[in-house]
């Protein structure tokens, strides 16, 4: 009868454990979690970091947890396990039982939630997914910035989004495609970003009514003579009077010719010719190239020449005595005299006027 008794005790023990292991599994759930994540940008954006989930127990599983070990503590005060020797008799401990009880229970709990990897985290493989279980009114942005990160956005955002560089353009078009807001954000992207992102912005905008605003506004922009002839030959459908950047632009004898390609019948040639001795000592080669391009123009005055810096001065001056044949220093006094309104004191560390005979 007593193998009978402990057989069924075993039996018993192991519809507990079993019960209670399909319990539990069923009421574990993966609560979305993360290491940080920031407070909303501007647009409603917010970066989050290492998104991963946490393994926990739903208000079952909870209540399970507590049950077993209370149900193992009535089982534990109905049995005989613990007993004390009173003269002839055994009398049976059933507060000792029952606490015998509760802690087989709390074991048993201890090892199913181990075996079910509770409390355990593991990293979220679906970014977008991991935002719809945490939080269904955001959307993903994008689905890395960095190795561990990703920026979520309330599509309410669509409505007041605000562009101050590049990226929020990105995101506006990524997240918001054809939105009826598009030539809005489109007009502010192209006052707010710099003239690099331009081309960028006409591929995410590529229907916006303002794509000849950021054509025109990444040609207006340009910062030297080289970004100019590029930004015009990207965009040749542009049609505004650049003529004046270019002759702003102008730093050299090879920018001073591709000028005259340009623009055969300019009336800013002399002031062409002027900027292009901003760049020190030419070749003869060079300056004769430019005086038969622009022939009488590379002849210039005193009116022509007086507000130009000393740089310039010296560096006409210095082109011109490269394209004279001196035979003697008669022949050099004389074209210092010629030039003298060039104030050619700026010349004498390259051409010594001569001690006099």
């Amino acid at each position: 009868m007593k193998s009978y008794n402990e057989c069924n005790r075993h039996i018993t023990s192991i519809i507990i454990m079993l019960t209670t292991a399909i319990l539990l599994n069923g009421c574990v759930v993966n609560k979305p979690d993360s290491k940080s994540l920031t407070s909303p940008d501007y647009n409603a954006r917010r970066v989050v970091t290492d998104a991963h989930y946490h393994k926990k127990l739903n208000k079952i599983g909870i209540s399970v947890s507590i049950g077993v070990p209370v149900v193992c503590a009535i089982a534990g005060y109905n049995t005989n396990l613990i007993t004390v020797q009173n003269g002839e008799s055994r009398n049976t401990l059933k507060p000792a039982n029952a606490l015998l009880g509760a802690l087989i229970g709390f074991s048993v709990n201890n090892l199913i939630n181990y075996s079910i990897g509770l409390n355990k985290t593991f990293k979220a493989p679906d970014q977008s997914k991991w935002l719809f279980d945490a939080n269904k009114n955001y959307k993903l942005v994008s689905n890395s910035i960095r190795q561990n990160q990703f920026t979520a956005i309330l599509p309410s955002a669509e409505f007041y989004y605000t562009v101050k560089n590049i990226q929020d353009a990105i995101d506006f078009a990524t997240v918001f495609p054809g939105s009826s807001r598009s030539d809005i954000v489109m007009k502010n992207a192209i006052e707010s970003c710099n003239r690099d992102d331009m081309p960028e912005l006409i591929q995410l905008f590529s229907i916006s009514k303002y794509i000849i605003d950021a054509k025109t506004a990444y040609i207006e922009r340009s910062t030297s003579y080289e970004d100019l002839s590029y930004a015009v030959k990207k965009y040749p459908d542009v049609k505004i009077d650049i003529e004046k950047k270019f002759v702003d632009f102008v730093k050299n004898i090879s920018q001073a010719e591709d000028f005259a390609t340009r623009y055969p019948n300019s009336t800013f040639k002399k002031e062409v010719v002027i900027n292009s001795f901003i760049t020190e000592d030419p070749s003869a080669h060079e300056i004769s190239a430019l005086k038969s391009i622009y022939i009488n123009d590379f002849n210039l005055t005193s009116s022509d020449i007086r507000n130009a810096t000393s740089n310039i001065k010296r560096n006409y001056l210095i082109a011109l005595s490269k394209l004279e044949n001196f035979s003697n220093q008669l022949s050099i006094l004389e074209f210092y005299k010629k030039y003298q309104f060039i104030n050619y004191i700026y010349l004498c560390n390259t051409h010594k006027k001569p001690a006099p005979q």
